[in-house]
């Protein structure tokens, strides 16, 4: 039975993201004040971690003909940071995401990477998840009101394995994933590399962005799942699940 935390699909296929310019929220004297004492704390404990650069913030999406187009606008980074850490904070984030869930195939066989997240991260702090995800910066804003997620995934990429985003065969989107608890909309893709897996978990192990790796057959996926239990965060799970149903393993 799901829980309220359960990460839930939203949309499956195609995805076309749009960006503008969104208008601060609307807080008074007080929330303000709340907002900048949780994210001083939160600069003392996390130091250099933390940053309050512009996030792609969700206002909508639409399916038309098996495209969802996603809206949003880049808001502070430190609104959100203070919803979640503070009491009694409602700042309307629900910030846009990519997550991509990496596949190695050797000898025929397909593998799943997963990675243990660090202590120092300000979210789901030493739990295991898909690899790679995160924020969608102003980087990946073109001039024509779209953005390029998928720039960003491959630098997300290149950032968290170690690996030039040449080992990357083919980024595929498949869903838009809700995570409920944390509030955010991912855009989700497939990444299929050109990578052995010894190259990828050595270049993975080098890197301070994940204390532990895991790479996983298709058909161990199940027992993996049910093994990680609550230490798998909830929109990799949901992301995993997917990627099952879409290769049939489900």
């Amino acid at each position: 039975m799901g829980s309220a935390s359960d990460a839930r699909v939203i949309a499956r296929g195609s995805t076309r993201l749009l960006w503008q310019e969104g208008a601060p929220p609307e807080l008074n004297v007080a929330q303000r004040r709340a907002v900048d004492e949780v994210w001083e704390r939160g600069v003392a404990r996390l130091g250099d971690a933390l940053h309050d650069s512009p996030i792609l913030v969700y206002r909508g999406h639409e399916p038309q003909g098996g495209l969802t187009t996603i809206h949003g606008d880049y808001q502070p980074y430190r609104y959100y940071y203070a919803q979640c850490r503070g009491e009694d904070i409602d700042c309307g984030m629900n910030p846009i995401g990519v997550s991509g869930v990496t596949v190695l195939c050797e000898r025929g066989v397909r593998a799943v990477v997963l990675g243990r997240r660090g202590p120092k991260v300000a979210w789901y702090a030493g739990a295991w998840e898909c690899v790679p995800s995160g924020g969608v910066d102003r980087s990946c804003a073109r001039r024509d009101g779209t953005v390029d997620f998928a720039a960003m995934l491959l630098r997300e990429f290149e950032e968290e394995t170690g690996l030039s985003a040449d080992t990357v065969r083919r980024v595929t989107p498949c869903a838009l994933i809700l995570d409920p608890a944390a509030r955010t909309y991912d855009v989700c893709c497939e990444l299929e590399l050109t990578a052995a897996r010894d190259e990828l978990v050595g270049a993975m192990r080098r890197s301070e962005e994940y204390s532990e790796v895991l790479v996983v057959a298709e058909e161990e996926l199940e027992d993996c799942l049910r093994r990680l239990g609550d230490e798998l965060i909830p929109l990799s799970r949901t992301l995993i699940e997917v990627y099952r149903e879409a290769h049939g393993s489900s």
